[in-house]
């Protein structure tokens, strides 16, 4: 269900962005860049701050492959679009929370991993 979510906000943002390139709207690319902005620096203090990461840690599920790529792709979406919209500080901040994402997700499924080996 919380996964659905992620998947409904990711869609309302991406349209936002698409309406507003393809209509010259300057009021749904302002959507977007809020969002991006608002989640980027919210994920980037969340995997930067230590206690942030023991709690996420602590909390963390499995996630399938589907669901880690889907993130990937989509994060990686957002970046490219920054980049193009010529947003580079936007960017280079979802770009850092990406990478630091991707290094959280991967220690963990690593700790998953190792868990079920030794049981």
């Amino acid at each position: 269900m919380k996964f659905i979510m992620f998947i409904i906000i990711d869609v309302l943002v991406a349209l936002a962005l698409c309406a507003g390139v393809l209509y010259q709207d300057h009021q749904f690319i302002n959507m977007g860049y809020f969002a991006g902005w608002f989640f980027g620096v919210l994920n980037l203090l969340a995997y930067l701050t230590e206690g942030s990461r023991e709690l996420m840690a602590k909390e963390y599920r499995h996630r399938t492959r589907l669901r880690r790529g889907y993130g990937m792709v989509t994060d990686v979406a957002f970046v490219i679009f920054a980049a193009w919209m010529g947003w580079f500080l936007l960017a280079t901040v979802y770009a850092l929370q990406t990478i630091l994402k991707a290094q959280f997700i991967e220690k963990q499924e690593g700790r998953l991993r190792e868990a079920a080996l030794v049981e």
